[in-house]
C-alpha cells in the first residue's frame, strides 16, 4: 500500500502527473522494457509562467497547469508513454517506440493544441530521440532535453 507521503512524492498535486524524481524511475523502467526501440522525450516549457502567475494569480496558473496537462495526455497515443510535470510551468513526455519523425509530428500537434487553448503563454519545445544501440541511457535523453531546453528558454 502507498502512503499518503509516497503519493506525495510520486505525484504532482495538481496536474496528478508524476513529479520529477518519479518520472525518472519511471523512465529507468520503461527504457529497459524498450529493448533497443526507438525513443523519444519532449522536453516543452510554458514561456513566461513566472509572468502569467504575477499577472493572473496562483489559482489561474493552476488551472493553466491542468489544462495543458489534460490536453498533452489526450494525444499520448501509445501505452507506456507517460507525462510529467517537471517545474512550475514545464513538463516532460516520454515517447518509447517513437523515432524522431513520429515525435515531431506529435509535438507538432501538441503545439497547435496548446495554442487553441489561448492561455497567453508561448511554448519552447525540446525533441531528443534515441535508443539503446545509439549508446545512450534513458536518463541521458532526459537530461539532453532538459539542457537543450534550458538553453531555448534563456
Amino acid at each position: 500500500m502507498v502512503t499518503l507521503q509516497e503519493q506525495q512524492w510520486q505525484f504532482d498535486e495538481i496536474t496528478g502527473l508524476p513529479t520529477e524524481a518519479y518520472f525518472a524511475e519511471l523512465l529507468d523502467q520503461t527504457w529497459v522494457a524498450c529493448e533497443g526501440e526507438p525513443f523519444v522525450i519532449v522536453a516543452f516549457d510554458l514561456r513566461g509562467f513566472g509572468r502569467f502567475v504575477e499577472q493572473y494569480g496562483e489559482k489561474t496558473a493552476q488551472e493553466c497547469v491542468r489544462r495543458t496537462t489534460q490536453t498533452v495526455e489526450s494525444m499520448i497515443p501509445k501505452p507506456g508513454c507517460r507525462m510529467s510535470r517537471y517545474g512550475p510551468g514545464r513538463f516532460l513526455v516520454m515517447l518509447p517506440g517513437f523515432d524522431a519523425d513520429e515525435g515531431r509530428i506529435l509535438v507538432r500537434h501538441l503545439e497547435r493544441s496548446i495554442a487553441d487553448l489561448e492561455l497567453s503563454l508561448s511554448l519552447t519545445v525540446q525533441l531528443v530521440s534515441g535508443s539503446v544501440y545509439d549508446g545512450v541511457s534513458g536518463r541521458d535523453l532526459l537530461n539532453r532535453a532538459v539542457s537543450l531546453l534550458d538553453a531555448r528558454s534563456n
